[in-house]
C-alpha cells in the first residue's frame, strides 16, 4: 500500500512539474514577442505549483534580473499571500496569484502612486473581459456591486542603486473565499480563464504602462483612475487610531486621497477607505 501511495504522489508531482514547464515555455515567449513589438522591457518567468507568496518569491528573484527586464512570478496556488498592512490574503478555490517586478532609478517618492496604475492595468484587463468595475483607494478592485475582485500590493526593494517595484496582484478565477464580500470572474462572465491567459494579457498591459509611468508619471493615469471611482460618497478613513468620516472627492496628482471634512478639504497618504 504505501508503494503505491509513492508511485501515485510522484505520478501528481510529475503532471505538476509537467504542468509548471508548460506554463512558462507559454508565458515567457508571448510576453517577449508582445514587448518587442511595442518596444518594451523583455520579460524573465518564473512559474511554480504552490509557493508561500509569490512576493516572498520575488523578493528572492530581483536580483537575477538585469536593469532592461521585467520579472513575473507565478504560482497556482500560495499558502501564505499577504495584503496590505500585514493582512493575509484569502486565497480563491481557482486564482490568478502574480508578481510582477519593474526595476528603475527613480526614487522612491516618484513611484508611490503605481498601485493606482496597477489598479487601472487590472481593471482595464477585467472590463475587456465582460465585467463592470469600480475602483477603491489604493488598492482594490471592486464589481459594480462592490464585491471584491482582485487586490493588489506594492512594495519596493532596492538594490545595487535599483529601485525594484514589486507588484503582487490576485484575482479570484473561480470561487470565493469563505466569509468574504467577493465575486470571481467565471461568475461574472461564464467563462474559464486560466493564469498563464491572465499573465500574459496583464503582463503585456502593465509594462507598457511601467514604462510610460517611469517617463511621465502618474498624470496619464489619473483621469482613468478617477472614471472608475466612486467620487462623491460618504467615507470613513481610518489612519492608524483615527476614524476620520467625510466625502471622497477624488484624488491628488500624486495619488492621494482627497477628503472633504468638517474641518475642510485634508489629504490623505495612508489609511484604510471604508465608503458608506
Amino acid at each position: 500500500m504505501n508503494r503505491r501511495i509513492k508511485e501515485a504522489r510522484e505520478k501528481v508531482m510529475e503532471y505538476e512539474s509537467h504542468r509548471i514547464i508548460v506554463w512558462e515555455n507559454e508565458i515567457g515567449p508571448m510576453l517577449n514577442s508582445a514587448s518587442t513589438d511595442s518596444q518594451c522591457k523583455g520579460w524573465k518567468v518564473y512559474c511554480y505549483e504552490t509557493l508561500d507568496s509569490t512576493m516572498a518569491k520575488a523578493s528572492e528573484k530581483v536580483g537575477e534580473i538585469s536593469s532592461d527586464q521585467n520579472l513575473l512570478i507565478l504560482a497556482r496556488g500560495q499558502t501564505q499571500g499577504r495584503g496590505r498592512h500585514g493582512r493575509r490574503w484569502l486565497s480563491a478555490v481557482e486564482g490568478f496569484y502574480g508578481t510582477f517586478c519593474f526595476a528603475t532609478k527613480k526614487p522612491p517618492e516618484d513611484i508611490i502612486s503605481f498601485p493606482l496604475v496597477a489598479g487601472v492595468a487590472v481593471a482595464e484587463l477585467l472590463e475587456d473581459l465582460g465585467c463592470g468595475i469600480k475602483l477603491k483607494w489604493p488598492n482594490d478592485v471592486l464589481t459594480q456591486d462592490k464585491e471584491k475582485l482582485s487586490g493588489i500590493l506594492v512594495e519596493l526593494n532596492s538594490l545595487s542603486g535599483i529601485n525594484y517595484i514589486l507588484c503582487g496582484i490576485g484575482i479570484n478565477l473561480k470561487g470565493v473565499p469563505k466569509g468574504v464580500n467577493a465575486s470571481d470572474l467565471f461568475s461574472l462572465t461564464g467563462r474559464t480563464y486560466t493564469p498563464p491567459h491572465i499573465a500574459i494579457r496583464l503582463g503585456s498591459a502593465l509594462g507598457k504602462m511601467a514604462e510610460e509611468f517611469f517617463r511621465s508619471g502618474f498624470t496619464p493615469f489619473k483621469d482613468r483612475w478617477l472614471q472608475r471611482a466612486t467620487v462623491g460618497s460618504p467615507t470613513t478613513v481610518h489612519v492608524g487610531n483615527n476614524i476620520i468620516p467625510g466625502t471622497f472627492c477624488g484624488i491628488t496628482d500624486e495619488g492621494h486621497l482627497l477628503l472633504d471634512t468638517e474641518d475642510g478639504l485634508i489629504t490623505i497618504t495612508s489609511g484604510e477607505v471604508f465608503h458608506r
